[in-house]
């Protein structure tokens, strides 16, 4: 069959093309717009997509780690680098609330959107929730989420002034100048009250700033903690209570426990004093060795049932924590025959010594006023007989209003307090070593998974002198209800909390006060020093730690009444400000940083100690002079009243970086500065200081 190819030819003008040129055109633009949509698409995608693209690489930035310990972490990444890192957060969430907003005015596709939404969710909680120097993705968010809002609460109220129509706009405009002007006038009246008191000590006593004088500490102009005091209280927002069963679950501790513990009604908790410092009480070990190393009691043997201290009972819908201090006779008798044996007689016979971790002398006045009175109330403020105030003060209280720290962090203050020593120095004789040759029977606790105050890592301080205590209330706080299995910097659990430390139906603190309670009734007749440890503070947001005052200033009220306080030294000490990354922090708010080295210090002594007269002069006059940790230490040493062979105070054992005062002995000289107060040069030349000294 064949076919003639003029029949099927459609006509010229079928198309309505008047010549080939034109036919040819056509072709043309056919073979465009079949060829390169993909191409086109993936353009006009990423274009869509870029604000998210910048954001996300902004935020990866911000997620750069440290490896290395927490000395080299924080010496690699001084406060500069943390508030740059700041800013960067921020305006990555500029960029994803762009990224929004294109969507809300019909710019961009949900589609965009979504995988906006998703990434960000991606990333805030899978890719990075960690809180630690490698992993911290947790403390990102604090920033990246909120700030994301603030953007689209600003963009939007743009679009609205820019897109309606000009009477509209100028009325919208109008509303957010005035609403503006009126939160400046407000702000402006609590900026200019802020800092009142500031300065004041005890009974409106103030800081020494007179000519004779070269360190002279001023007010911050404005004083944010006080503005914003209450503002980000997470536990009065969220309503939370120690009844919660957030801290009161068996099943969250089971996965971490010994298998032949999971069915157990009562655990008990492993004694720590005789571990090693190293390894076993390294940050890396000792939460997994305490979770280990629970018992079930109902199956124990009778040794180990009745050393051990702390249990709880699930038997019961809400379990219950019992703290049981048991009296070690054969140690009692030890102590005493060393004690029997010194020349030279302590101040007292008793110490308390209270950490109080990231709480500044003006923070601990504002966040617990009722312990600050309790305390206050023991201060003479004209104190013109000794001998006259001996019969009606049994008790006189002092406050180091210009007590300095060395720096921003725990690690550079307490090595210090503790060793006399920097914390890169290989040569630290810890000061307990000294309290336990002198025959004192020594208890702590912390009230974190924290066998110091400080990190145990490998570094400088693995090389010191260490020495344990003989009774330690650590492990119980070990539990994964109250500090979050290896995630000791989570801010949602644990000593980084935002929100209030709770276990087993009990803050955390509470624990630690009824251990000191039965320490000192169980050595009532043998000298003894506890320290505790409160780390309730030790959060960005200074809320949390004002939920402790009540129950603290109850317990020191009763023990006095007790008599537990007879001729007992106590010793209150912060080692710096508010450090932990919140709202003060990251923005370096003024008075943020004028606190972060001056911390907290005070101390109460028993009118009965000898030569009161003499040692009050000194403290008087010392409360107004520069005061810094390695004081303290030589203080502590001091405290015990060694004397050598021949009878004199042995100063050989006092801080090598500073020899020449303690706060009980020595009238610290009134010219003092920080460059005559902390002269290692070495030290500083890769440590960020911060000197609050004004010439």
């Amino acid at each position: 069959m064949s076919y003639n190819i003029n029949e099927y030819k459609v006509p010229d003008d079928y198309l309505n093309v008047p010549s080939g040129d034109q036919v040819e055109t056509k072709k043309i633009s056919i073979n465009k717009s079949t060829n390169s949509p993909t191409k086109d698409a993936i353009i006009n995608n990423t274009l869509n997509l870029l604000p998210t693209i910048i954001a996300t690489i902004l935020y990866l930035i911000t997620l750069s780690g440290c490896t290395g310990t927490q000395f080299e972490c924080l010496t690699k990444y001084s406060l500069g680098t943390l508030k740059i890192a700041v800013y960067i957060i921020i305006l990555s969430s500029f960029f994803y609330a762009v990224q929004f907003y294109l969507y809300f005015i019909k710019i961009t596709k949900f589609s965009h959107t979504l995988i906006c939404l998703l990434l960000i969710l991606f990333l805030c909680f899978v890719y990075d929730t960690g809180a630690d120097f490698y992993m911290h993705g947790s403390y990102n968010r604090i920033m990246l989420l909120p700030f994301i809002f603030v953007w689209l609460f600003f963009l939007s109220l743009l679009h609205c002034i820019v897109c309606y129509s000009k009477l509209r706009g100028f009325i919208i405009f109008s509303i957010i100048f005035i609403m503006i002007y009126i939160a400046k006038i407000t702000f402006d009246k609590a900026a200019e009250k802020s800092c009142n008191g500031w300065s004041a000590g005890f009974k409106n006593t103030t800081i020494d700033i007179g000519p004779e004088h070269s360190c002279k500490i001023l007010p911050p102009k404005i004083c944010y903690f006080q503005i914003f005091h209450g503002v980000f209280d997470m536990t009065k927002i969220f309503r939370e209570t120690c009844r919660s069963d957030t801290f009161n679950k068996f099943s969250t501790i089971k996965p971490y426990i010994p298998e032949s513990v999971r069915n157990a009604t009562i655990i008990g908790y492993p004694r720590t004093e005789n571990w090693s410092i190293f390894p076993e009480s390294m940050g890396k070990n000792f939460q997994r060795l305490a979770m280990q190393r629970v018992v079930d009691m109902n199956k124990v043997d009778n040794i180990t049932k009745d050393k051990t201290e702390v249990t709880v009972d699930f038997s019961n819908k809400n379990p219950e924590m019992k703290i049981n201090l048991k009296r070690n006779e054969t140690l009692a008798k030890e102590r005493k025959q060393l004690f029997d044996q010194f020349i030279g007689t302590p101040f007292s016979k008793n110490v308390i010594y209270v950490f109080i971790d990231s709480l500044s002398r003006v923070n601990f006045k504002r966040k617990l006023p009722l312990l600050y009175q309790w305390i206050e109330n023991k201060y003479i403020l004209k104190p013109s007989s000794a001998e006259r105030d001996k019969k009606n003060h049994k008790f006189e209280s002092f406050s180091f209003l210009k007590y300095h720290g060395v720096g921003m962090y725990t690690g550079v203050n307490m090595v210090p307090t503790f060793f006399g020593v920097f914390n890169d120095d290989y040569s630290g004789y810890y000061y307990l070593n000294y309290y336990k040759k002198r025959g004192f029977i020594t208890g702590q606790s912390t009230a974190c998974c924290n066998r110091e105050v400080f990190d145990i890592e490998h570094g400088a301080i693995e090389k010191m002198t260490w020495e344990t205590y003989d009774h330690e209330l650590i492990s119980a706080f070990c539990d994964n209800n109250a500090s979050p299995y290896n995630n000791q910097y989570s801010i949602l659990l644990g000593a980084n909390s935002i929100r209030k430390r709770c276990l087993y139906g009990k803050n955390v603190y509470e624990y630690s006060l009824e251990y000191l309670r039965q320490f000192f009734q169980a050595y009532k007749s043998e000298s003894k020093i506890f320290r505790l440890s409160l780390e309730d503070a030790h959060e960005g947001s200074n809320e949390v730690m004002k939920y402790s005052d009540q129950r603290l200033v109850e317990f020191f009220i009763q023990f006095e009444k007790d008599g537990l306080l007879d001729d007992t030294t106590i010793f209150f000490q912060a080692d710096h400000g508010v450090a932990m990354l919140g709202p003060y922090s990251a923005f370096e708010l003024e008075d943020y940083k004028h606190e972060l080295v001056l911390p907290a210090f005070f101390i109460i002594i028993p009118t009965s100690i000898q030569n009161y007269k003499d040692v009050r002069e000194t403290l008087r006059h010392n409360q107004n002079s520069i005061v810094t940790p390695f004081n303290i230490y030589n203080s502590l040493i001091s405290f015990l009243d060694n004397k050598d062979d021949k009878g004199k105070a042995d100063n050989s054992l006092y801080s090598n970086e500073d020899s020449k005062f303690d706060i009980f002995l020595s009238k610290i000289p009134k010219n003092r500065d920080c460059e005559n107060a902390f002269h290692s040069k070495d030290y500083f030349s890769y440590n960020e200081y911060i000197c609050r000294c004004q010439k």
